[in-house]
């Protein structure tokens, strides 16, 4: 299908698009569209995309994409501030121990951040 004046189209199509509330249909219409377009107008498009990051942001690999980096961000944030309340709370935490933190599975991380301040000895922050 050859469209008139595909720059027209696509705008009106896009418009219509960011009016759709449902965030998950809106990037499937958006796969569809991209699916049914000519190489050359997908590469027009994507362009357009690029500049419009509020309708680019919205898809939904891009907001799991998000959701991963926030979830990393505050497992490396528990981190810290573990390793940082073991070192002023028992002093130097050896190397062993660090990578211990650094490799525990968040609900570990969450178990252990509590025992530190009732733990007598950096061991039992640790103990199971």
């Amino acid at each position: 299908m050859q469209m008139a004046s595909p720059a027209e189209i696509l705008a009106a199509v896009v418009t219509r698009m960011r009016r759709v509330a449902d965030m998950e249909r809106r990037g499937h219409l958006l796969t569809a569209l991209v699916a049914l377009l000519p190489e050359e107008e997908m590469v027009r498009m994507v362009e357009r995309l690029l500049e419009d990051d509020e309708l680019l942001l919205e898809l939904p690999y891009l907001r799991r994409i998000r959701e991963e980096g926030r979830a990393e961000g505050r497992r490396e944030g528990e981190v810290a501030i573990l390793l940082r309340l073991l070192r002023l709370r028992f002093g130097t935490v050896p190397a062993d121990v660090t990578t211990r933190v650094t490799t525990a599975a968040p609900e570990t991380l969450l178990r252990w951040s509590d025992r530190v301040l009732s733990a007598p000895a950096l061991e039992a922050v640790f103990a199971e």
